[in-house]
């Protein structure tokens, strides 16, 4: 994605909320955020995403800059999804 609001695009409503918290936590201190994303591919199939935000400040805290990593758990997700499902039934 080229900025912020195109990466936002790619996950659902619930995934792109939980992004931006992540990422205003990172904006209000936090050094490392983890989050769980739901993603939505162009094909319509939802996916699942585990990111992990982190930030580099300048020694005054400043932030200089956010990056992060994504790992695809889709298939993790889905099972325990399956699990908690047999649970309620």
């Amino acid at each position: 994605p080229k900025d912020h609001q195109e990466n936002l695009r790619l996950y659902t409503p619930a995934g792109a909320q939980a992004l931006q918290q992540a990422m205003d936590a990172i904006t209000q201190g936090a050094s490392r955020v983890e989050c769980d994303l739901e993603a939505r591919l162009p094909d319509g199939a939802i996916a699942w995403h585990h990111g992990i935000l982190h930030a580099e400040r300048q020694s005054d805290g400043t932030l200089m800059r956010m990056w992060g990593t994504t790992q695809d758990i889709t298939t993790q997700k889905l099972d325990a999804l399956a699990k908690e499902h047999q649970r309620q039934e």
